[in-house]
């Protein structure tokens, strides 16, 4: 497998620039922390219902604000959620590392999950995707 060093280096890297965000109070909170299209359920009637809070936890906003941008096409949905609370200029830099973090995440999951969802531990090679997928990320 590829230099699994990539990852601490890309997650250190990350985590720097997330901490550089002050965490004033509006922008630091209770989030969801999970808050994608699977999360969410639309009702005509009732509207939307947000549910699985297993991940629930405090953090910064803007982490929320990047798992559900991707899923609704980012530019206008934080168009919308400017309009209520505007991002700072900190946040606004910041968006990117969040997604980095997000992805870095969601390959933690991908890997952690597979023996709870009954399949067999990755292989050397199914590793070596997800490395090379978070290079391109970075």
């Amino acid at each position: 497998m590829g230099d699994s060093s990539f990852f601490r280096t890309t997650a250190d890297r990350v985590l720097g620039q997330i901490e550089r965000i002050p965490k004033a109070i509006r922008a630091y909170g209770l989030i969801h922390a999970d808050l994608h299209r699977f999360n969410i359920h639309y009702d005509e009637r009732a509207g939307f219902t947000v549910y699985d809070f297993d991940h629930c936890r405090y953090g910064w906003r803007v982490a929320d604000l990047v798992v559900i941008g991707q899923a609704l096409q980012a530019p206008p949905f934080i168009e919308g959620y400017e309009s209520v609370r505007p991002l700072s200029g900190a946040e606004q830099a910041a968006i990117p590392a969040f997604t980095q973090a997000r992805d870095i995440c969601d390959i933690g999951d991908h890997l952690a999950m597979r023996s709870v969802k009954g399949r067999r531990d990755p292989t050397n090679e199914e590793l070596e995707e997800e490395l090379e997928r978070l290079r391109q990320l970075v």
